[in-house]
Parts: C-alpha cells; sequence; structure tokens
C-alpha cells in the first residue's frame, strides 16, 4: 500500500486482524504485521522485513465467532514517511510462547489505520 502524503509523522497507526477458530474454543493467538520499513522511488524495496506483534489474542468462547485482535505502533517506529511503498505481510506467530492455540485460525480481514493530518 501507499502511505497518506498527509501522513502524521507523530501519529500512531492501528493494525486490526478480524478471525475465527472453526472448531476449539480455547486458547490465543500471536498475530504480526511484517513490512519492509517503507521505500520510496529510487529505493529497493528488498530489504529485511521489521516485525510488529500483537499481544496474544484469546479465540472467543463459541466455535465460528469472529475475534477482533487489534495492536499499534508509532508512524516514527515503523519509518514510514509521506507516499511511501509499504510491502508487507501479515502473520501469527505460531511459534510465539502466548500462542497456545491447537487449531488453524481463519484470518478474514487484515486493516491499517494510517493517521492523517
Amino acid at each position: 500500500f501507499l502511505v497518506p502524503s498527509d501522513v502524521t509523522a507523530g501519529g500512531t497507526v492501528h493494525f486490526t486482524v478480524v478471525w475465527y477458530g472453526a472448531s476449539i474454543t480455547a486458547g490465543s493467538v500471536v498475530w504480526d504485521f511484517r513490512d519492509n520499513g517503507g521505500v520510496n522511488e529510487g529505493q529497493d524495496p528488498d530489504v529485511a522485513l521489521t516485525t510488529v506483534a500483537a499481544a496474544a489474542s484469546s479465540v472467543e468462547a463459541t466455535a465460528g465467532q469472529l475475534t477482533v485482535t487489534t495492536w499499534t505502533e508509532t508512524v516514527a517506529n515503523l519509518g514510514w514517511l509521506s507516499k511511501d511503498v509499504v510491502v508487507g505481510v501479515v502473520c501469527r506467530d505460531a511459534n510465539a510462547s502466548g500462542d497456545t492455540f491447537a487449531a488453524d485460525s481463519r484470518a478474514i480481514l487484515f486493516g491499517v489505520r494510517i493517521p492523517r493530518s
């Protein structure tokens, strides 16, 4: 995606994953967003990814019900500038110590809310 030209440099970005567990109703999932830090024209987008992880998010107690996980990071820490191209991926970090969900989590929506002036 493109960072808006009127991004608020001192603001906070909100990441959201909407997901559910189809059968298991106990445990937690850890989501993260990994990105290239934003690049602009004349820069190489193929760089090491940085990771911004959510805290462990508990699945709803009824199978198939939506769980909404939201976490934040500052624009400054992400390194995003006006009109940057951000190449990223949202992932479940099943190896994280807080991820205790013993089944597949099914993500159906990913959102990024970028602060604008």
